[in-house]
C-alpha cells in the first residue's frame, strides 16, 4: 500500500475557500433559510464538501469570500445569499454586485490555485511526518525469511508515507 500524503493534506484552503466549504455543510445538512434542490444530508456529500472539485462542479464556489481579507460575509444562512444561490442552481440571472451578496465571490472560477494557502502546510501532515519519522521503526525482512501472519513495514519518504504488507 503506498499513500500519497502530500497530494490529500500537504496545502490547505485559505479563508476565502474555506468559506465555500462551510456553506456546502450548511447546505447539505439542510441548515439553510430557503429551499434547495441540492440538499441531501448524506455524510457522504458533508466529506465531499472538502473537495475542491465537488465545490466546483456543485457551483459551490459561488458561496466562497470575495478575497481572502474580506470584512464582508457570505453566508447561505442569510436569505438573501440563499435565495441568490437558488436562483443561480434553477438557471436564473443573479447580480453578485448586490450590496447584500458583496461579499460571495459570485463566480465558479476556472482555477483553484489563488485558494489555496501555499504559505501554511496542513496541520495533519506535519502530525503524520513526525510520527513517520519519530515514532515508527523501519524493519527490513529478508526475503526468504518468512514473517508469519501480520509484518508491516512503514517508512516516510520525502513525498510520502510507504507502507508493506508481509504475509501469509
Amino acid at each position: 500500500m503506498f499513500a500519497n500524503s502530500r497530494q490529500w493534506c500537504e496545502n490547505r484552503f485559505n479563508e476565502a475557500a474555506v468559506n465555500a466549504v462551510r456553506n456546502c455543510r450548511l447546505i447539505v445538512r439542510g441548515n439553510v433559510p430557503c429551499t434547495l434542490s441540492l440538499t441531501s444530508g448524506t455524510h457522504k456529500e458533508i466529506r465531499e464538501c472538502n473537495s475542491p472539485q465537488y465545490l466546483v462542479n456543485k457551483r459551490l464556489m459561488l458561496l466562497a469570500l470575495v478575497d481572502n481579507a474580506s470584512s464582508l460575509s457570505c453566508s447561505i444562512e442569510d436569505p438573501a445569499v440563499c435565495n441568490a444561490f437558488n436562483d443561480v442552481l434553477v438557471g436564473k440571472h443573479v447580480d453578485w454586485k448586490r450590496a447584500e451578496l458583496r461579499g460571495c465571490l459570485g463566480q465558479v472560477p476556472e482555477n483553484l490555485d489563488k485558494f489555496k494557502d501555499r504559505g501554511t502546510s496542513s496541520d495533519l501532515y506535519k502530525y503524520l511526518m513526525l510520527y513517520a519519522h519519530h515514532r515508527v521503526r523501519r524493519h527490513h525482512l529478508p526475503a526468504q525469511e518468512p514473517c508469519g501472519k501480520r509484518c508491516i513495514e512503514v517508512h516516510a519518504t520525502s513525498n510520502a508515507l510507504v507502507v508493506n504488507k508481509y504475509g501469509n
